[in-house]
């Protein structure tokens, strides 16, 4: 008896049907994709969220498909065939669970960040074999992803790439955010050529490529109010408490989503539980403070540039101030990441490069988030946050 081999025909809901050529289909079935698939496009499990929120894998996926939409029209790139659409399918395969919210953790513990710590994830794994079979060396995709196989990286690693394609219009689609500023990612992707050793972009797709840029700045919109921002930030603290008294081991960056959630339920400090717990029931804690700054003081630029800490600096500050525990006073400090330059020259029929004039309003935000029974101190706050930046 004979038996056929149905190859496999993933159903994108951004893209439509799409077959997938083996060496791919062999990678999605491996354990670093399946762990993908429990870990959220956004800051924590999506079903803990009040909003519809991607996968990761969905979005590798995505940025693997666009890959091949690159490739259709770049046939001289042959040497880059295989290790390119390999590399998006692969680039977000080192983030650590809650993605870049537990990423300032994982850089403190091991000295990587979720593209670097890629290498940490395929050593020894079912995937690296496929991709050592397929002649390539897994040092190979994780100089791709990280950006140091310059130039022909940035189409991945870059201002406007096939990572920001997918990832802006399949947030923007899932949460409802869809808008004018649409964009056809697809015809973007297949508008990239490498020529004169640099990545350049057909000039048929400026407006295309100016929508995308304005859908980012709705993307982030979403990711720094409510309800995204208000859940996240009490995640982060809860990691953040974790992290002070030495709990983060180093098997929890290899969890997903929930399976880090059942880690810090189970072997962490009481104040990381009850955040949590608080986070899984939907009980937000209230937001007290917000400030958009536009011309901030080089203070602080500082505090922002200071990650993680400048932001528990912010909110143990406060505590002490207004008499409260950690648990209960939460921080966000941080530069914008809405705008975005379009890096990327553009071709035009006459044989010329043409860049973006476009100059980004980085804006600077500082919110302050405290539980619900300390409303009491929510007037004092304003003027403490003051007396913190000044």
């Amino acid at each position: 008896m004979r038996y056929l081999r149905w190859r496999m025909i993933y159903h994108d809901w951004l893209y439509g049907k799409w077959e997938l050529p083996d060496f791919i289909e062999k990678i999605v079935h491996t354990k670093p994709m399946i762990r993908l698939r429990a870990i959220s496009q956004a800051s924590g499990p999506a079903c803990f969220l009040p909003i519809n929120i991607p996968s990761r894998f969905q979005h590798c996926l995505g940025a693997c498909f666009l890959a091949f939409e690159a490739l259709k029209y770049n046939r001289n790139f042959s040497d880059y065939g295989i290790l390119l659409p390999l590399s998006a399918l692969l680039h977000d395969a080192g983030n650590p669970p809650f993605s870049h919210l537990s990423e300032p953790f994982l850089k403190e513990i091991t000295g990587k960040d979720g593209e670097s710590f890629l290498e940490n994830i395929l050593d020894g794994s079912d995937t690296e074999k496929i991709i050592r079979d397929l002649g390539i060396a897994s040092e190979a995709v994780v100089r791709f992803v990280t950006g140091e196989m310059f130039p022909f990286s940035n189409i991945l690693h870059g201002s406007l790439d096939l990572d920001n394609l997918d990832n802006i219009s399949r947030f923007n689609k899932s949460t409802g955010m869809a808008s004018e500023h649409d964009y056809d990612a697809p015809r973007i992707a297949s508008a990239f050529r490498f020529m004169n050793g640099k990545w350049a972009l057909l000039g048929s797709v400026f407006s295309e490529a100016k929508k995308w840029q304005k859908a980012r700045k709705l993307a982030y919109k979403t990711i720094y109010t409510f309800p995204h921002l208000d859940a996240a930030i009490m995640l982060y603290r809860a990691v953040e408490l974790a992290f002070l008294e030495e709990e983060l081991k180093y098997d929890f960056f290899l969890q997903d989503d929930y399976g880090a959630i059942a880690y810090l339920l189970k072997r962490c400090n009481k104040r990381t539980r009850k955040l949590v717990d608080r986070f899984l029931r939907w009980q937000w804690y209230d937001e007290v403070f917000c400030a958009e700054i536009f011309e901030p003081s080089q203070k602080i630029k500082d505090i922002a540039a200071s990650g993680w800490e400048g932001r528990k600096k912010l909110a143990d500050y406060l505590c002490r101030k207004l008499g409260l525990s950690q648990e209960q006073t939460c921080a966000y400090i941080g530069k914008g990441r809405d705008a975005r330059k379009i890096e990327v020259p553009f071709f035009g029929k006459d044989g010329t490069f043409t860049y973006d004039k476009y100059e980004p309003n980085i804006i600077y935000r500082i919110k302050v988030y405290i539980s619900p029974e300390t409303q009491i101190v929510r007037r004092k706050v304003a003027q403490l946050v003051s007396e913190f930046i000044s």
